[in-house]
């Protein structure tokens, strides 16, 4: 009689056991289905809170790249020189940046590329028709070499700013890319799709710099 006792409860406990795990296993599906009045069953998806944090997600990520698109405000220019428009961006020195870079028309776009000491763009980018970098062999320098004594000024022919565009345009010095880099703010966006920086200088002005590349032999690479 005991031993039947103890088959019994053990039964009952396994039994108990059972049950509580298609319990659990219930209350842990989500409602898949509602009734369609007609005592038919009509199956609708289900949002998960991990569904819906990742379409909030989403929805949040494309809402920032619009606001990025449409924060990128870049000033109006304060006056032009030959035609090309500048910006006083407020700075200590008094240096007015360019709009845009040199063979673009607008400041979203990359402009040409030009060896260093050169004035106009070329199909090819090598050693051999470089007019100022180390030779093939690694062995000469031109004259306006990095760090020389000899620099390239406005009025030594090799200015591509003042060849290009004239009037009193020329190429930033060490001195005023530096001051451009401390006393602006700057912030990595877009603009018509080019990745590039805003700068925004202590009176609130601002110009775009884009991520323009670079050229080697007959390839341009980003």
């Amino acid at each position: 009689m005991e031993n039947k006792y103890k088959m019994s409860m053990k039964k009952i406990k396994r039994l108990q056991t059972a049950l509580l795990v298609v319990m659990t296993i219930l209350m842990a599906l989500p409602c898949a289905a509602q009734s369609d009045g007609g005592g038919k069953k009509k199956k609708r998806p289900v949002k998960t809170e991990q569904t819906q944090s990742t379409s909030q997600n989403q929805q949040q990520s494309q809402s920032n790249k619009k606001k990025t698109q449409l924060s990128v405000k870049i000033s109006e220019p304060d006056g032009y020189i030959n035609g090309h428009g500048y910006v006083d961006l407020g700075l200590p020195s008094g240096t007015k940046w360019a709009t845009c870079n040199v063979g673009a028309s607008k400041p979203s776009d990359y402009g040409n590329h030009y060896a260093w000491g050169e004035i106009i763009p070329k199909d090819l980018y090598e050693y051999s028709n470089c007019f100022d970098c180390l030779d093939s062999k690694g062995e000469r320098w031109g004259v306006y070499k990095p760090g020389g004594k000899t620099e390239i000024t406005p009025t030594s022919g090799h200015d591509t700013a003042r060849e290009n565009w004239g009037g009193t345009w020329r190429m930033p010095t060490a001195s005023e890319l530096q001051e451009l880099n401390d006393k602006c703010k700057w912030k990595w966006t877009k603009k018509d799709s080019h990745s590039g920086f805003l700068v925004t200088g202590p009176n609130g002005n601002s110009i775009f710099l884009p991520a323009a590349g670079y050229r080697i032999g007959v390839e341009f690479r980003e």
